[in-house]
């Protein structure tokens, strides 16, 4: 995209912020009272002509002011944005919320949906950290009752799955306790296919475990990137692009149908934050909206993704700054369940 004039990013900018502050069409004359007395109303109404016919704003109706387009709102975002930060006060708030102690990751997961929704102001989405084959970090069998046990695994990452197994035959809980030890020595580290194919000596209940937990792993990896996070209805629903609810059912409704597992792979992929504005997102419902998410976690080992969606009208600074610290937060934090 071409550099604008001087002047044009100055009555861009403006128009943004003001729309974004507003959701009222900005004026020519509001720009003058508010920003820029000492130039005359002629000259930003030239700049905003030009804008438009450029295709950076638009009117939505006769003698109204004007409204940043898709186009707008993407050279806003990439040329006019000053790089965002949170104020480290509110840093540190977010910090002490989100590292609250005691937590399984499947709470932190979702407390930082819920805080991320708070900053921003919109709907938030926060999936659950996922190895690209998820692996094993511990094997616990427990008893329940004579023949009956409960199989406990931890994936890297924190993924806790459980399942009770009737075994072939009864298994003192001692032998249990020393067959939970030998088989999280065996076992750690392992992906479904190592464990398939990597030759074990075990014992005949030790391969019934084993069979077990071979698909409780394929399962998981089958469905990675399924389990999501979602937070800040409430918000959403203040905002008046969404005070329709059935436009705003259909948009929860392509997210946690479609989007969100495409969103999480495309995350995975790259580094740094992503912004899709309006019409760049490829799911039609969304196409009124805006979306700022990233991956968080570390490559290799186990990895998420945070975000957030809203009305184009969005703070994107705010939106930015806020999903980039939750996310490091968030990653640190799947760093020690690892």
């Amino acid at each position: 995209m071409e550099s604008l004039p001087d002047r044009q990013q100055t009555v861009l900018r403006l128009i943004v912020s003001e729309y974004i502050a507003s959701a009222v069409p900005v004026a020519s004359a509001a720009i003058v009272q508010k920003y820029t007395p000492a130039v005359s109303p002629a000259t930003i109404r030239n700049a905003m002509f030009q804008l438009e016919q450029s295709g950076f704003v638009y009117q939505p109706h006769t003698s109204a002011g004007r409204v940043p387009s898709d186009q707008g709102y993407r050279y806003f975002v990439d040329r006019l944005l000053d790089e965002p930060d949170l104020e480290m006060a509110e840093k540190r708030s977010i910090q002490e919320r989100v590292e609250s102690q005691g937590l399984s990751i499947e709470e932190v997961v979702r407390l930082s949906a819920y805080v991320l929704a708070q900053a921003v102001g919109n709907a938030t989405i926060v999936s659950m950290p996922f190895s690209p084959q998820c692996r094993i970090k511990h094997i616990e069998v427990v008893s329940v009752d004579e023949q009956t046990v409960l199989l406990v695994v931890l994936l890297l990452g924190g993924n806790l799955r459980q399942q009770v197994i009737s075994l072939a035959e009864r298994v003192p809980d001692s032998d249990l306790s020393t067959m939970s030890h030998r088989l999280t020595d065996l076992f750690r580290g392992l992906s479904a296919r190592q464990l398939m194919h990597k030759h074990l000596e075990v014992s005949g209940v030790e391969k019934e475990v084993r069979e077990v937990v071979l698909k409780i792993m394929q399962q998981v990896d089958a469905n990675t990137f399924n389990d999501f996070y979602y937070e800040g209805l409430p918000q959403i629903l203040n905002q008046p692009e969404f005070s329709r609810s059935e436009k705003l059912r259909s948009v929860l409704e392509t997210l946690q149908q479609q989007a969100a597992r495409e969103l999480a792979l495309l995350a995975v992929s790259r580094q740094g934050t992503l912004v899709q504005i309006g019409s760049e997102i490829e799911w039609p419902t969304l196409q009124e909206c805006s979306l700022v998410f990233a991956r968080y976690g570390r490559e290799g080992e186990a990895v998420g993704l945070v975000g957030t969606i809203g009305p184009t009208r969005m703070r994107y600074d705010r939106a930015i700054s806020s999903v980039r610290f939750v996310g490091r937060l968030l990653g640190q934090l799947v760093h020690k369940f690892c």
